[in-house]
């Protein structure tokens, strides 16, 4: 498994203190009305950026690189889909929170 670690790692290309420290931003996966209204409390303030549509590019260098890294990782595994159509890459900032009604 430490084998397995080392071989992500170079193949995704991750430094020393990639994964240390605090998360650089915050992600929305889904939201209700009262999350909703907490992401727009979250707007404009201090401390690391909700990400709500990955499409935006990240103004802090290490969130953009801790991003790219996840999207990386994510095409890595696209590639293990049974079906060929799914094997594509690039959905990480393509993929918007979902909004629940209720």
């Amino acid at each position: 498994s430490r084998l397995r670690r080392m071989l992500w790692g170079a193949a995704l290309g991750l430094r020393r203190g990639d994964a240390s420290g605090t998360p650089p931003y915050l992600r929305a996966l889904a939201a209700n009305a009262k999350g909703r209204a907490v992401l727009a409390t979250l707007r404009g303030r201090e401390g690391p950026p909700v990400l709500v549509k990955p499409s935006k590019p990240l103004r802090d260098e290490r969130a953009a690189r801790i991003f790219s890294l996840g999207a990386a990782a994510a095409d890595f595994y696209a590639l293990g889909f049974p079906d060929p159509s799914a094997r594509r890459g690039g959905t990480e900032r393509e993929l918007t929170p979902f909004i629940a009604s209720w």
